[in-house]
């Protein structure tokens, strides 16, 4: 599966999955926003606080705002950072920045989420890692 594949599906579980799903099931590929790191560098649950930020930073935060979270066992950390928002017609697409700093390194990556309506999934369009 490409790369993009990859953070679409990953993205998905992370946004749409139930609040104890934890971290994604194969530890073996590089997720979404991943570059450096592999999904098991982070605990399950580093993975709840990263989807609980993602959320807040697209339903709560405004442009240039940003949330940070710190897993207290692991010592795990991370940020979401709105870069932008584009509202066109029923349609509105952010720019979130995110990043994580674990035991092995840190990585971030930059992807926008669009949606329809205010009821509408948030979809990723593009994302690049920074």
């Amino acid at each position: 599966m490409r790369r993009t594949g990859l953070r679409l599906l990953v993205l998905a579980s992370l946004l749409h999955a139930p609040l104890s799903s934890g971290q994604p099931a194969d530890d073996g590929v590089r997720y979404w926003f991943l570059d450096r790191l592999s999904a098991s560098d982070l605990v399950p649950a580093d993975w709840e606080l990263l989807r609980q930020n993602i959320l807040l930073a697209l339903y709560e935060l405004g442009d240039g705002e940003s949330v940070g979270w710190t897993e207290p066992e692991s010592g795990h950390s991370g940020s979401v950072r709105v870069a932008s928002t584009v509202t066109a017609g029923e349609g509105t697409c952010r720019k979130v920045r995110v990043s994580v700093d674990v035991d092995a390194g840190s990585d971030d990556g930059v992807f926008e989420l669009c949606r329809k309506g205010n009821t509408g999934f948030w979809r990723l369009t593009t994302s690049t890692l920074a």
